[in-house]
């Protein structure tokens, strides 16, 4: 019986190739791993679970609510004056002395529990919290305004085809993306899709881009100012920062100079150094009257730049003066012409007025009467060996006395 069991036995390791004794040995082992690990787990477990407590302990008188209980004397004297005037009730002792006031050696101020809160026992007692923050003074916030519109008006709406700023006209192509008039008219495909541009407009889009400002095109040569894009063109004509031809080609024809405002001065006093020869309040004289001439003065006043022209035709004497400059600036200054007979006193013809902007024609401010319109029999009254004697002021500020509202074709004051 014994030997065909450990024949079995021997059967068994050979089929398995373990033996029982090796087999209980293995379990052994494993066993031994398990426990360890076991024993392993539960001591790290034991010993998060002790720091746990210790934090808690730690935390715990900055939290226990019966460290701050307060009578209602102490909560009524907190909402008046902002300040304890007696120790909490149901404990003799807190964590300070003086809880508004830490101890030196406290690493962080404990701050008080009630004055992140508003009491409100009484609502014109209520303790509102106060600001800590400076207000942000009106200058920032307009430079920030004013930097916020100059980020937005410089990010322009561009045809994704060309890659330029769209202009005036704005086409569609099958599918609705937009390209500009230039692509459309050198048959370029939709930068998007690649279909044919059609002759359908997107009025929505050159609304918008009508009415959005933009900077103009003379920012670099000193103009601060912001058109609507609709209006561009206009305005060019009229920018003072312009390439402005000589004024004097439009009048005689003959000057092909072009250059900016500011050169406008030494070009006379280089070219046309004629009509350098007047100034305001000097005394200047007309020969011949009965004979048609155009006399155009140039005249500078600090930075500002001035035309004063005198023409005689059709049997009448024309004055006037025109600003270098835009219509709300030209109204900003007004003239005076005085014609006068020396050897008569009591006798001056006066006219004022305001000066014209250079964007207006001389020939149409004549021809509108516009100006000191003065008959020839009337100015050969003045005429004293000769010559007509006149003199003309320019100026920006007036007294409304001197300047009675429709003062135009007075003629003659008298002085007294």
């Amino acid at each position: 019986m014994g030997a065909e069991e450990s024949k079995n036995q021997r059967r068994d390791a050979e089929h398995n190739g373990f033996t029982k004794s090796q087999v209980e040995m293995l379990l052994k082992q494993q066993k031994q791993m398990y426990d360890e690990k076991l024993n392993e787990l539960l001591h790290k477990q034991n010993q998060k679970s002790a720091e746990m407590r210790i934090s808690e302990d730690a935390i715990r008188p900055f939290r226990s609510p019966t460290t701050y209980s307060y009578s209602q004397k102490d909560l009524q004297n907190l909402v008046a004056t902002g300040t304890h005037t007696s120790s909490p009730t149901t404990q003799q002792t807190s964590l300070y002395p003086n809880i508004s006031t830490p101890p030196a050696s406290s690493p962080r101020a404990v701050q008080d529990p009630f004055e992140s809160y508003v009491f409100v026992n009484k609502l014109d007692e209520a303790k509102r919290l106060q600001p800590t923050a400076p207000p942000a003074s009106s200058r920032d916030r307009s430079t920030s305004r004013q930097r916020n519109r100059n980020n937005e008006a410089d990010n322009e709406v561009k045809c994704p085809t060309c890659r330029n700023t769209y202009t005036s006209n704005i086409y569609q192509c099958s599918k609705g993306h937009s390209s500009c008039k230039t692509c459309k008219d050198n048959g370029r495909l939709c930068g998007i899709c690649r279909d044919m541009i059609t002759t359908m407009r997107n009025i929505s889009l050159e609304i918008f881009i009508a009415e959005k400002k933009v900077k103009c095109p003379n920012t670099e040569n000193g103009c601060s100012l912001w058109i609507k894009r609709c209006d561009v063109d206009t305005h060019l004509k009229v920018c003072i920062f312009r390439d402005m031809p000589c004024p004097l080609s439009d009048i005689f024809g003959l000057c092909l100079w072009k250059g900016k405002l500011t050169q406008m001065a030494s070009h006379f006093d280089d070219v046309h150094q004629m009509h350098r020869q007047a100034d305001v309040d000097k005394e200047m004289y007309l020969l011949n009257i009965n004979n048609n001439v155009n006399i155009v003065h140039f005249i500078v006043i600090g930075t500002y730049n001035f035309l004063f022209h005198v023409k005689i035709q059709d049997d009448k004497l024309y004055m006037t003066t025109q600003a270098l400059g835009t219509d709300n600036s030209a109204r900003k200054w007004i003239y005076e012409i005085h014609i006068y007979n020396k050897s008569e006193p009591r006798r001056k013809y006066q006219y004022m007025d305001t000066c014209h902007s250079i964007n207006i024609p001389v020939n149409e401010i004549i021809t509108n009467a516009r100006c000191a319109v003065i008959p020839l029999s009337y100015a050969s009254s003045f005429i004293n060996e000769d010559k007509l004697t006149y003199k003309f002021f320019i100026k920006k500020e007036f007294n409304n006395n001197e300047f009675p509202k429709n003062n135009r074709g007075q003629g003659a004051r008298r002085r007294t």
